[in-house]
């Protein structure tokens, strides 16, 4: 189950127009989330969700999606 919510949260925040969108997006996520589960591992797992609900306020339609 965290596989499905990972690949939605990354298609989400990549867009649904290019292949770039989730690609970089996965990059960023799956560093991201790494990095806060080491450095923060109280907080980690949720961190990650945080940053998506805020870039998803910032740009709706993702990182490289269409509006």
């Amino acid at each position: 189950s965290d596989v499905c919510s990972s690949d939605l949260l990354v298609v989400a925040v990549g867009g649904l127009g290019s292949i770039r969108g989730p690609f970089v997006a996965a990059v960023l996520l799956g560093v991201s989330d790494t990095a806060f589960k080491y450095l923060v591992p109280e907080i980690g797992a949720f961190v990650i969700y945080i940053a998506v609900i805020g870039l998803l306020l910032w740009r709706p339609a993702g990182l490289f999606g269409r509006a």
